[in-house]
Formats: C-alpha cells, sequence, structure tokens
C-alpha cells in the first residue's frame, strides 16, 4: 500500500496531541488540549483511530499515513481546527475537518476520496483547500475544495477544477492545471486554469490556453461567486 506520507504536497503541517474522538458521532471522552499550536512527531491516537473506522482495510492502515494540520478558522473559538486526511490508494482516501464543540473534537466535514495536496490560505480567519480526486492509467481528474467557517457553520465555499488528464487511447491528449489565490482584503478569489494540448503524444505540446477567473465572497449565500466578465483568456 502506498503512504501518503511520502508523496502528498503538504503547504502546512502541524501535528497536535489532543484528546479522544469517534467518528460515529458520538463525543469525544477527553478534553482538546491548549497547545494545539506545538508540533509534535507523535500521532495522537484519535485521529488514528477515526481514520482506521473510514477504510474498507482498517488494519492495513498506519499510523504514520496520517497527517493533520491546525488552523484557525474561527478565532472566536478558544482552539483551532484539525484537517486530517490519509490517502491509501489512488481510489480510496479521507479528508476530514474537525471542530471543538463544547469541550471536545468533532467531525464537521468530510470528502472520501484520496487527497493530494492541501494549503492553508489567509491571516485571519483562515480557509483551508484541499486536492482531492481518482483516476486510473492516463487518465486523472482532481477537484479544490475550499472550507470556510460561514454563518451556516463550516462548509465548502467554493470548488474548481485543480487537475485533468488525459493521457491514454487516440490522441489528442491534454493536461490541465488549476491554481487557486484567496485576498484577506478584497474577500477575492483567483482561479487560473491553463491548458496544454498534445496532438501525437503527450511529450510534445501543441498548443496551450489559459483563463482567469475572478471570484467574489457572498456574505449572504457564503459562497464564492463569479465576477461579471470574467473567465477571460
Amino acid at each position: 500500500m502506498m503512504r501518503a506520507g511520502k508523496w502528498l504536497i503538504i503547504a502546512v503541517i502541524a501535528v497536535m496531541a489532543v484528546g479522544c474522538v469517534q467518528t460515529s458521532g458520538q463525543q469525544a471522552e477527553q478534553q482538546p488540549s491548549d497547545a494545539a499550536a506545538e508540533r509534535s512527531s507523535a500521532i495522537p491516537e484519535w485521529p488514528f483511530e477515526s481514520f482506521k473506522q473510514k477504510f474498507s482495510q482498517p488494519h492495513l492502515i498506519d499510523k504514520e499515513d496520517v497527517t493533520l494540520v491546525t488552523l484557525r478558522m474561527n478565532r472566536q473559538r478558544r482552539t483551532p481546527e484539525i484537517a486530517a486526511f490519509l490517502t491509501a490508494s489512488h481510489l480510496e482516501g479521507w479528508f476530514v475537518l474537525y471542530a471543538e464543540e463544547n469541550g471536545v473534537y468533532k467531525e464537521v466535514y468530510a470528502k472520501h476520496e484520496p487527497v493530494y495536496g492541501v494549503q492553508v490560505h489567509g491571516a485571519g480567519d483562515q480557509m483551508i483547500s484541499f486536492r482531492s480526486g481518482v483516476g486510473g492509467s492516463g487518465v486523472q481528474k482532481n477537484n479544490f475544495h475550499l472550507l470556510s467557517y460561514t454563518q451556516q457553520g463550516y462548509k465548502e465555499v467554493w470548488s474548481g477544477l485543480a487537475y485533468d488528464l488525459l493521457a491514454n487511447g487516440p490522441p489528442p491528449f491534454h493536461q490541465t492545471i488549476g491554481t487557486i489565490y484567496t485576498e484577506d482584503n478584497t474577500r477575492k478569489l483567483y482561479y487560473q486554469q491553463t491548458t496544454y494540448i498534445y496532438n501525437e503524444d503527450i511529450s510534445r505540446i501543441s498548443s496551450t490556453k489559459q483563463l482567469t477567473h475572478v471570484y467574489h465572497y457572498d456574505e449572504e449565500k457564503s459562497i464564492y461567486t463569479p465576477l461579471p466578465e470574467t473567465g477571460r483568456e
């Protein structure tokens, strides 16, 4: 089994030793720790046991496969949020976000897909995005998922194509790469998409196309919506 810690690209990695949690929806038995920002080489037991319950073959999951990220999505809370993820194969993986509620950590968001990258956005109330998706031989499609704390709680406020590869079957082939950038002061999100076309084989680019999209944060709907006249080349 491929271990996620060896090949996932992580923007921010921080591990914290905190209390227990149960993914079945029951409350954890221990209080969260105030030392949440401290880095540790040891993976705590509760996210490890949480992830083991999610996978189809939990006996194959090793503790070092789990990666944790701590961040501050709602600074009014005493404790930070925890993002945890594990990719076991190109077909199975999980991303889970935990937040402290009534003195215990609970699961507030989960996505059942292999995860290929994580990025923390902002300096105030932070957001977190991750890339996930499935693929096969010569075919891969991943999407961005941007999470934020909103008036409706923790939710996905934007999603878009992160990576799309077609390098199998008859040509032409293509490869599309997406990037995102957010601004705290304007509440804007910039998304750029670059597509490479290969008419004969994947090693020789025949043409390139680039699109830029700009989104603003809709406070009422708690999502990012496109600004007029975006999607320009």
